[in-house]
């Protein structure tokens, strides 16, 4: 490794002064060349002697000073601090760039207003990143407005010092177009790599990462909530993630403006719209460790305008138990000397508040979809947990059943229920219709789904959830994160010319089957927020075995050829094979990036043999992992 020679420390003199002075690690490395004899000092010991003696501080300042290149010294005489406070703007869209900002402390956030007035959350920023560097260095106006989270320092660097680095020390050049071409490439691949229709994404889940959060605060509707038993618990599961301090505070003004988000538990007054008016705030609803399905969830949200989120969390007795504070400390002490459970809610949480989250994508493709259920087993038995779900077609259905269960057993069971009502031949022969929309009604599918989910809203679900449908009235990808659970499945469901399209409540556009614009929506879920993300694809592929039937082909001879058992076996496609290869087809290139993609883990049950509506396999395809 090549390595620089810095200085050379003689007897008498101080070193490692700057790491104790500054906080932050050293940044180059002491080897003796001879024998030699040190002094360790304290960090506590060095301030005490400093505060005693304060010629002493004279002395540090020369040798920190005589150590420092004086090039450094002059970027330090040109650097300028500054503190911009919660709220306030650091720089507007379309003002003119002439600075680039280290942040020392705090929060910022990036946010374009468009031509119509709608303004987009872009970026957040933590400690230690540049903002402003692109501009800076392409010389436009700024694209965004930058606004301070939380009170934030930063260290402003004049746009002539960056010339004049650049002057003295061209290779930095090179490093800087690195930079560039990351941020660069990265707005484009969140452009153009995920064709979503946001105007349909609810308003919680255009998220940015929060994988650079610093500080959360905890907040209390009222006395009865657990803040206590509730902190402690979940940062015995932050713990397994990175160092995490828990702090309690009596006096809130001192606070409000120290935190990057706000987790409020249950209700919430009025006034909570006003605290931290910047800070991202999410609502906790706290349920018991045996509790069936949430009810009602959209109505909280709706009657609380100040959430961006909300989680679904059960609680272990520990948290909900009533008792004084000391005990409840005392009762953790033994508590955090065990492991954390990783598939809890509360491992859940944390991961999210670290964008960490694991995400499993369901991908679609009739009764090969069953085996989704054994993809499900097989992440449980490997102690793999699933944060966030999202599906196409068949994956929207069974990613549904699991987010609103959790309960492998059951889960299992409704998936077969609901696959036995599939087979049923008298239920498709009286749901037929005159084949102007489609060849059946709909009603009888839609029954089945209707006794599956009931009245259960998306945002009831345990597990955040999506699925995917086409919009033909649109021409878009539609992403339903909120709504009615089993309307959306239909529609994610809805192979054209089997069912008609399903009317949207909120706005009447047609969807369908969501196979045709996205069969695999890794992409969508890498759009969420999800770190690690599992990608089950159980969709039709190319067979290279046809029959020559020529130029025509009669229904009716296919069906008597099936039936007759001195027929020749003829490989036709039925309409149903023949949607999913469409949609298959269709997704072929988005399909290839999720492959080769590095952020997501690609997989394939070994399902090929299995039919679009063989439901009747159920016992076969589910164990097919």
């Amino acid at each position: 490794m090549f390595q620089t020679l810095l200085f050379v420390a003689l007897p008498g003199e101080i070193v490692g002064s700057l790491a104790v002075l500054t906080g932050e690690p050293s940044f180059f490395t002491m080897r003796a060349k001879v024998d030699t004899i040190v002094v360790t000092i304290s960090k506590v010991e060095f301030y005490s002697i400093m505060r005693e003696q304060p010629s002493v501080v004279l002395n540090v300042a020369h040798t920190t000073a005589v150590r420092i290149a004086p090039f450094v010294r002059q970027i330090d005489f040109a650097l300028d601090w500054m503190m911009i406070e919660a709220g306030k703007a650091l720089f507007r869209q379309g003002d003119q760039s002439d600075s680039v900002y280290i942040i020392l402390t705090g929060r910022l956030r990036s946010v374009r207003t468009h031509h119509n007035g709608k303004k987009s959350l872009v970026a957040e920023y933590g400690r230690g990143e540049l903002v402003g560097i692109v501009e800076v260095l392409t010389d436009t106006a700024r694209t965004t407005t930058i606004m301070a989270v939380r009170d934030t320092e930063c260290a402003h660097l004049p746009g002539d010092l960056l010339n004049l680095i650049k002057r003295k020390y061209p290779q930095i050049v090179t490093r800087l177009i690195h930079l560039l071409g990351q941020r660069i490439l990265g707005h484009i691949e969140t452009r153009d790599e995920v064709h979503m229709n946001l105007d349909h994404v609810s308003g919680i889940d255009k998220k940015v990462s929060v994988g650079n959060l610093s500080t959360i605060a905890v907040l209390g509707s009222n006395q009865d909530v657990p803040l206590t038993s509730f902190t402690l618990e979940l940062q015995h599961s932050l713990q397994a993630i990175g160092l995490t301090t828990r702090l309690t505070s009596k006096n809130y003004r001192q606070t409000k403006r120290k935190f990057n988000w706000c987790m409020i538990f249950d209700m919430v007054e009025k006034q909570m719209e006003n605290i931290a008016v910047r800070a991202q705030k999410e609502l906790v609803l706290l349920h018991e460790e045996d509790a069936e399905s949430p009810k009602g969830t959209i109505e909280w949200l709706n009657a609380r305008g100040w959430c961006s989120s909300h989680h679904h969390i059960r609680c272990p007795k520990r948290v909900l138990k009533k008792q004084a504070e000391v005990r409840v400390v005392e009762s953790y002490e033994r508590v955090y000397q065990t492991k954390p459970d990783r598939l809890s809610d509360f491992s859940r949480l944390a991961r999210f508040l670290t964008g960490t989250s694991v995400g499993l994508v369901l991908g679609g493709g009739g009764a090969r979809g069953l085996s989704h259920i054994g993809i499900v087993k097989a992440l449980l038995e490997a102690e793999v947990p699933i944060d966030m779900v999202g599906g196409t077609s068949m994956g929207s259905f069974v990613g549904a059943v699991w987010c609103e269960d959790r309960n492998i057993t059951r889960f299992t069971q409704r998936c077969r229920e609901w696959s036995m009502d599939m087979t049923s031949i008298w239920q498709k022969v009286l749901d037929l219709t005159y084949p102007i929309t489609s060849m059946f009604t709909g009603q009888s599918f839609n029954v089945t789904l209707e006794k599956t989910f009931k009245d259960r809203q998306i945002e009831d679900l345990w597990i955040p959830y999506f699925c995917i449908t086409t919009d033909i009235t649109s021409s878009s990808m539609r992403i339903h994160t909120h709504g009615s659970l089993w309307r959306y499945v239909r529609a994610s469901m809805s192979l054209s010319g089997y069912l008609p399209p399903l009317c949207d409540p909120i706005d009447a556009h047609y969807l369908l089957d969501g196979g045709y614009v996205n069969n695999l929506p890794a992409d969508v879920m890498k759009q969420l927020g999800a770190n690690s993300i599992f990608a089950v694809d159980v969709g039709s592929r190319d067979s290279t075995e046809s029959y020559n039937y020529g130029d025509k082909i009669s229904g009716f001879w296919l069906l008597a050829n099936k039936w007759s058992p001195w027929s020749e076996t003829v490989k036709v496609p039925d309409m149903a094979e023949i949607q999913s290869r469409l949609a298959y087809v269709s997704c072929v290139r988005q399909l290839d990036h999720v492959k080769n993609s590095d952020y997501c883990e690609y997989i394939r049950p070994p399902i090929d043999k299995y039919g679009t509506l063989q439901f009747g396999s159920f016992d076969e395809i589910a164990v097919r992992y």
